[in-house]
Formats: structure tokens, C-alpha cells, sequence
């Protein structure tokens, strides 16, 4: 037994260096964020499932949801910055839904910051979703096709929580309490509509299947000639320059 846990010691010790470090790296960035620099965490959240107020008992167990792709960007330094959601019907949470939204979210961020120069990505280490080879790879061209030095940091295992959480857990709680007051929710359309008449705070917006199949036609090929990265798990930073 003690031969055992002496050999888990060392696994714990690195899990709490990179815990530490990581979460004093993302404090610094988010208040010395500028229009420079921008720092954001990102997420999935749990899926919403589109209820009917007054329903039938067995719809209970046909209900369709909808993903909501979560982002909070920080750009104002001390902490100041405002959140960006993304609506679907596509509940796959697979990688042409990440590149989807993430592709939207910096072609905002460029137009909207002239100077932009650093773009600090902060996220959990899911494998399906986001800590893969397709998406080490994707860094790199989505580095130079908005030309901006772009890096990707994985938390350490469930230490991913922050305001991207709150970001969904609010808005599934408006839309929620509207359809309870009678207001119909059939789709990611309504949804985002039903959101963006409850809160001006939160910046919600359809992920539409057309923007995913375009998303799909571009990388397929790309992430088909992607090779395995070796030990992609204790990978917990990736990093590319436009230059």
C-alpha cells in the first residue's frame, strides 16, 4: 500500500505546480489585459433542454436541447471585459463547432481591436472537445489567418470552473423561467432570441448548421493529414506566432 502512494506523490505534486502557476498566469493576464493583449476562457456548457410549459407528461422524454458554446473575454484590464455565447441545434460539441465559433469570435475581436496582437485562450482539458491534436493544429492557422500570436492553456484536471460557468448557468435560467411564463422555445433561433430579450450584458448568437458544415469543408482535409502528438495529455500549454 505505501509502495503504492509513494508513486502517486509525485503525479500530485506536478498536478498542483501547474494548478498553482496556471491560475497566478491567469489572474496576471486578465488584469493586464489590454487592447493588445486579450485574455479569454471558454467552455461548454451543459446542454438546454427545450421544455414547453403546460406539456404532456411523455414529452418529458423526447425533449430536443441545444448547446451553448460559452466565452468570456477579458480586454479591459483590472478584470474588465464582457462574455460572447454561442447557440446550436448541433449538440456534437466536436471540433468543426469549436473552430466554428472560435473563427467568429476572433474575427470580431480583430475588427473590433485594430492593435490586437496577443490572444490568451484559458479552458479545461476536455479530449473530445478541446485538448486534441485537431485542435494543436488549428492553433497554428488560426494564428496567421488573423494574425495575432495566439496561445491555448489547459487547466489542470477539474480546475477549469470560472465565469464562463455563470455565463451559462444564467442564461439557461432567463430563457427557463420565459418559457415558464408561457413564451415558446423550440430551437437554438428561439433561444437566442428569447436571451437577447432578457440581457443586454451577455452577447448571444446562432451557431447555425451552415456555419459547421462550412467549418467541416474547411479542415477535414487539414485534420486529416494531422499527426498523433505524443503524450497530448500532460500537454497543458500550446502556443503559435503569425510571424
Amino acid at each position: 500500500m505505501f509502495i503504492n502512494f509513494k508513486g502517486k506523490i509525485e503525479p500530485f505534486f506536478n498536478h498542483v505546480f501547474i494548478k498553482r502557476q496556471q491560475a497566478a498566469f491567469f489572474e496576471k493576464m486578465k488584469i493586464i489585459s489590454n487592447d493588445e493583449i486579450i485574455c479569454i476562457q471558454m467552455d461548454f456548457s451543459e446542454n438546454f433542454r427545450l421544455c414547453m410549459q403546460n406539456a404532456v407528461q411523455n414529452s418529458y422524454y423526447s425533449q430536443d436541447a441545444v448547446s451553448l458554446f460559452t466565452t468570456y473575454v477579458w480586454y479591459a484590464g483590472g478584470g474588465g471585459g464582457e462574455s460572447f455565447v454561442y447557440i446550436s441545434n448541433n449538440l456534437t460539441h466536436d471540433k468543426y463547432c469549436v473552430n466554428a465559433s472560435i473563427d467568429n469570435l476572433l474575427e470580431q475581436l480583430t475588427q473590433r481591436f485594430q492593435h490586437l496582437q496577443q490572444v490568451h485562450i484559458f479552458s479545461d482539458g476536455s479530449s473530445q472537445q478541446l485538448k486534441q491534436k485537431f485542435l494543436f493544429r488549428n492553433v497554428c492557422r488560426l494564428s496567421q489567418q488573423h494574425k495575432m500570436d495566439l496561445s491555448w492553456h489547459y487547466f489542470a484536471t477539474s480546475q477549469g470552473k470560472g465565469v464562463v460557468d455563470a455565463v451559462g448557468g444564467t442564461l439557461n435560467r432567463l430563457v427557463h423561467r420565459a418559457i415558464k411564463s408561457g413564451e415558446r422555445c423550440t430551437s437554438a433561433a428561439d433561444f437566442v432570441k428569447i436571451a437577447q430579450s432578457k440581457t443586454t450584458t451577455i452577447n448571444v448568437m446562432e451557431l447555425t448548421q451552415d456555419c459547421i458544415d462550412e467549418s467541416k469543408g474547411q479542415l477535414e482535409q487539414l485534420f486529416k493529414a494531422t499527426k498523433s502528438v505524443p503524450e497530448t495529455k500532460k500537454n497543458s500549454f500550446n502556443k503559435s506566432s503569425s510571424k
